[in-house]
């Protein structure tokens, strides 16, 4: 056997070996250990004493091959030309010589794109194709993943967060994106069944396939109108799009319904616990493009319960396993819905078999543990001495004042807020509550100019001055 010769073919794409750095070839399965030097910055030692430097740069995923040409000249410049995209979509720039790292940094930065993602933050945003691309999208994916990053963008650039934060996004239940596995999915979801343009089934599509085509068995034959058709049992219809992908005549798409749900609690690293799968927290919210305000606030608000709360290194889904799901949905200021239950026929394994979960009381129970016992109970007594109109026009007057001098996020005035209300029970919730009256009344807007904030609407101001 030892004289046999490597198999020569042409089939496939070439070895990866062909495309590595030098120094990453040499220390192959001998790195000793990682650590991270600065936010979007980190190196590997080598066994042998070799440092690689990895410099981490976001990147929007859709990009021009001018801006591709501008990345790998930044290479040829500072890094002999070698680079990786990671499945996140970060640009990584391979480097040997640490006195290039803050030039590099640099010249990324006048580029207009970030440094960072690396260690205790949030990473680039995996996404799917949305509204540009694929035919059975329920939101877009782009344009959401702006959206949530621009307001997003300090904990990207900073390592302030307890952990790693993973964040996905799928146009539809399909999940051509890692949804199912992460700390905060963003699922497309359609709410209506397919419209049968019965005229057309049998012109366009096979019926055999169009039917074998559904997981739920929904659909069999029908004569509609002299016309060999189909028809679909809509209480066992998913609302996959499947029979739409095979049967054009069958769209699913509607902008009327479709809308977006947010998933929390999973992972893939198999670090201090097992895997975990996503788990639904917010059933819907419609699509409100170009900036999906209702989105943005209720992602930053996950993110923030979690930053608040968590231990150090611990992720979303351990986080909401230590305090109990009851917990983080009166934390999270979520409403539990009957959307919440997992009725699908072959999940029993998931429900709750127990008697331990607690309808009332679980957060103070949880919160009896912590040093701030007191304080929460005192919050719970006085949160009826203080309305959302109150804290609304409390806001106004912060956000009138500092007009054309600072810009506020809604998460800066919940915390100014709590701070200046705090011993009147004003809360999280109730802030929310006040940001969605101002906007509501045209009060204020949400402006998104370098993030999201909310500011008096400019003609308005422009009045004022």
């Amino acid at each position: 056997m030892a004289d046999v010769q490597k198999r020569i073919t042409d089939i496939g794409p070439p070895h990866y070996e062909k495309f590595l750095p030098p120094i990453i070839k040499e220390n192959y399965g001998k790195w000793l250990y990682h650590e991270v030097v600065k936010p979007g910055v980190m190196y590997h030692m080598g066994e042998n004493g070799d440092k690689l430097f990895t410099v981490r740069m976001a990147s929007p995923r859709i990009l021009s091959v001018a801006r591709i040409r501008e990345i790998c000249a930044l290479a040829d410049k500072y890094c002999d030309g070698y680079l990786r995209f990671t499945s996140r979509n970060n640009v990584e720039f391979l480097l040997t010589d640490e006195s290039k790292i803050d030039a590099l940094i640099a010249d990324i930065k006048k580029m207009g794109f970030p440094v960072g993602g690396i260690g205790n933050a949030i990473s680039n945003i995996v996404h799917t194709q949305g509204w540009v691309h694929c035919h059975s999208s329920a939101t877009d994916a782009s344009g959401v993943v702006k959206a949530v990053m621009d307001d997003l963008h300090e904990y990207f650039a900073e390592r302030k967060l307890p952990g790693k934060l993973r964040i996905a996004l799928a146009c539809c239940l399909n999940m051509c994106g890692a949804v199912h596995c992460s700390d905060i999915a963003i699922l497309g979801v359609h709410t209506r069944g397919p419209k049968i343009f019965h005229a057309e089934i049998d012109r366009v599509c096979e019926i055999p396939n169009l039917i074998s085509s559904c997981p739920t068995a929904a659909i069999r034959t029908a004569e509609v109108d002299g016309n060999k058709s189909v028809e679909v049992n809509y209480d066992s219809c998913m609302y996959c799009a499947n029979c739409y992908t095979v049967c054009p005549a069958m769209p699913l798409n509607n902008p009327d319904t479709d809308g977006i749900s947010i998933w929390v609690g999973g992972k893939v690293s198999n670090a201090r616990s097992q895997p975990k799968f996503s788990k639904l927290a917010i059933p819907f919210i419609k699509n409100d493009p170009p900036r999906w305000p209702e989105v943005v606030e209720a992602v930053r608000n996950i993110v923030e319960v979690w930053a608040d709360n968590a231990r150090p290194y611990e992720r979303m889904g351990e986080f909401i396993e230590r305090i109990g799901w009851p917990a983080f949905f009166e934390l999270a200021g979520i409403d539990f819905t009957r959307y919440h239950i997992d009725d699908f026929r072959y999940a029993g394994l998931s429900f709750n078999r127990t008697a331990q979960l607690r309808p009332h009381g679980f957060l103070d129970a949880w919160a009896a543990t912590s040093e701030d016992d007191e304080e929460e109970e005192g919050d719970e007594e006085a949160a009826a001495s203080i309305s959302v109109e109150e804290v609304a026009d409390a806001m106004f007057k912060m956000v009138k004042d500092a007009y054309g001098v600072k810009k506020f996020k809604a998460g800066d005035l919940s915390k100014a807020m709590i701070a200046q209300f705090g011993d009147r029970g004003c809360n999280k919730k109730l802030t929310q509550a006040a940001v969605r009256t101002l906007i509501d009344s045209g009060k204020c807007v949400y402006t998104y100019f370098g993030g999201s904030f909310v500011e008096i609407p400019h003609e308005e101001a422009a009045a004022k001055k």
